[in-house]
């Protein structure tokens, strides 16, 4: 009777575990964590992890040309759409406004780290996040404003393994011979996939980044841009 009892106690622990699992999965606690979560396959029910269904597109060649070129900073805008895994915010206003307003120079580094890394050994490495306004409401900061996707200074990847795996350590040798610092460290359980082209973590009230957007987005590309290239 002891033994049948132990038995019945383990099955149902397993079972009660099994059942919290789903639940995790299927109702995320905000959208921010849902979005930060980055995974290196697509699941069979995407929505649930705050990924949409698009999967990784495939992949062309990033042409080379002078830095700074329109045409390399097109081809790398262009690359970065193809190959992304597109989550809640990027898939909410579209894939190519979200990866067009990335900053230029941040585009074509995270573009060729993201070409290696997929000749590399990591074939899904893609952007899952890009820039955000802030008045999404997405993000761990309560003022949307200090985040630096809402200037197209970050995203957040996906395809890189999860938290301290060697495939996010491979990804962060990559990306910063590439000049993307990925500021937080692979072993970070929530922003190991967060990456930008500075060290800066935050954009405070008196950065003049700020004066270039409003809480729907940029008042103008161009000075957002220029007030980025400063922090690069």
């Amino acid at each position: 009777m002891h033994g049948g009892c132990a038995l019945t106690g383990l099955v149902l622990g397993a079972l009660l575990n099994s059942l919290a699992g789903q639940v995790a999965l299927s109702d995320p606690s905000e959208p921010s964590a849902a979005e930060a979560q980055s995974i290196s396959t697509p699941t069979r029910d995407a929505e649930d992890v705050g990924i949409t269904p698009f999967g990784p597109l495939p992949v062309t060649e990033v042409p080379n040309a002078q830095p700074g070129t329109s045409t390399e900073i097109a081809a790398a805008r262009n690359y970065l759409i193809e190959t992304a895994s597109p989550g809640y915010t990027m898939a909410r206003q579209g894939p190519e406004l979200a990866i067009g307003r990335l900053n230029p120079e941040f585009a074509v580094r995270l573009a060729n780290a993201v070409k290696e890394a997929r000749q590399g050994g990591l074939p899904s490495a893609g952007v899952f996040s890009a820039y955000r306004p802030a008045a999404f409401g997405i993000g761990g900061f309560f003022d949307k404003f200090y985040s630096l996707h809402a200037y197209g200074l970050a995203v957040d990847m996906y395809g890189i393994g999860g938290p301290g795996s060697a495939a996010a350590q491979l990804w962060y040798e990559i990306a910063a011979r590439h000049g993307v610092v990925c500021p937080y460290g692979p072993h970070h359980q929530a922003e190991w996939n967060h990456c930008q082209p500075t060290s800066l973590k935050i954009i405070l009230a008196d950065n003049p980044l700020r004066d270039t957007v409003t809480a729907e987005g940029p008042l103008s590309l161009e000075s957002m841009f220029e007030a980025g290239n400063t922090l690069i």
